[in-house]
């Protein structure tokens, strides 16, 4: 297998990275990175490879991952003429993980890496001649607004979208499906991940944030109810099953679903969660001077919004925008159906559980002062 990899920067990415060096040795992987010149490329990659496997027994042997110098917002990916013809005659197969991940980016930016940059790569892509299989990397929260049971075969909607991220993942989607006519494509959407299977975080998002103004005691109610689901899932587990089902269960034109599903994590446990981890480590939570965050309904959580918007109060605005590019899957009851995966993949790659693995994330963060930290 000659694998074109792009996104190996990212938490999913870097995790795809140590699983094909442990399991498939044989694999040659070029990994797309970005930099300004091929010097910057070099020391780019030695610094990611030190990161991945910082032990000296655990590196992949020399020559098994080649990093190339390109750029997916650019055509052709910015590849240089040689790099574009040793790719074209040697690829076989392709994992498409690079994206702006950002909830709060500008709809035109994301849009330029995940609609933009996936049209190119897979310009790109089209040149491969001994091309096999494609798997492209989406996300379940292109579900957006839409409530209830959301299944791997549902593709369009009109439900609307919480945060400009999905929407540009789910325009890219629908520009995905528009190739599978042409190309051996599958697409795997992931839960939101939040760290690895041990607790360590490797790329802190928005979800890390919030939580962290929720232990400082800066939340005071989350939309929904206590069963409103919160797929969170581990970084380990979502390459995993990827991997394992790009491999060893690949079937061009169809999608998986990558997450915990029915085994979610309920509103009121992630809350309960959150407050005992915090009691650990902070004095206000264990005497009871900070109390849990209420779960009320959109409307009363509406008029909450907009009083504290009138404050001066920073804290309160930032957990309110943190809160818009997540809170609106919590009222829509959703449930991400991960049945199918879980029944082709079985005891041998299953999701860790959701409750442990944000313990073992939150201690990570109070132990590292969320990220600031990191000896």
């Amino acid at each position: 297998m000659n694998l074109f990899l792009t996104g190996i920067t990212g938490a999913v990415g870097m995790e795809m990275a140590r699983w094909i060096a442990r399991n498939a040795p044989r694999a040659r992987v070029y990994a797309l990175i970005r930099a300004p010149s091929p010097v910057v490329l070099k020391a780019r990659w030695t610094k990611l490879a030190a990161k991945l496997w910082p032990e000296a027994s655990a590196r992949p042997p020399e020559g098994q991952f080649l990093p190339v110098l390109g750029d997916i917002t650019r055509p052709g990916l910015g590849l240089s003429p040689e790099d574009a013809a040793r790719l074209a005659s040697e690829v076989t197969h392709v994992l498409h993980s690079a994206a702006n991940v950002e909830l709060d980016a500008p709809l035109d930016e994301a849009r330029l890496a995940n609609v933009e940059g996936t049209r190119h790569v897979f310009e790109v892509v089209r040149t491969f001649r001994r091309l096999e299989r494609v798997g492209y990397v989406s996300t379940l929260f292109v579900a957006g607004h839409r409530p209830g049971r959301f299944l791997e075969t549902d593709e369009v909607h009109e439900a609307g979208f919480v945060n400009p991220y999905e929407q540009s993942k789910y325009e890219a989607e629908h520009l995905v499906r528009g190739l599978m006519k042409e190309l051996p494509i599958a697409m795997y959407r992931l839960a939101y991940l939040i760290g690895r299977d041990d607790g360590e975080v490797t790329r802190y998002n928005s979800m890390h944030s919030l939580i962290r103004l929720f232990h400082q005691g800066h939340v005071g109610a989350f939309p929904g109810t206590p069963d409103s689901r919160m797929d969170l899932s581990s970084n380990d587990y979502a390459a995993a099953a990827l991997l394992t089902l790009f491999l060893e269960h690949y079937q061009p034109g169809r999608t998986f679903h990558i997450g915990n599903g029915d085994e979610a994590l309920r509103l009121q446990d992630f809350i309960d969660t959150v407050v005992e981890v915090a009691a650990e480590s902070e004095r206000r939570w264990a005497q009871g001077d900070f109390l849990p965050p209420d779960i009320v309904d959109e409307e009363t959580y509406a008029l909450l919004r907009r009083t504290l918007l009138q404050t001066q109060n920073k804290q309160s605005h930032e957990v309110i925008r943190l809160g818009d590019t997540m809170y609106g899957h919590l009222l829509a009851s959703q449930v991400f159906d991960a049945r199918p995966v879980h029944a082709l993949l079985g005891e041998r790659v299953k999701p860790p559980p959701a409750k442990k693995l944000l313990m073992d994330v939150l201690r990570h963060c109070v132990a590292t002062d969320w990220g600031r930290n990191r000896s």
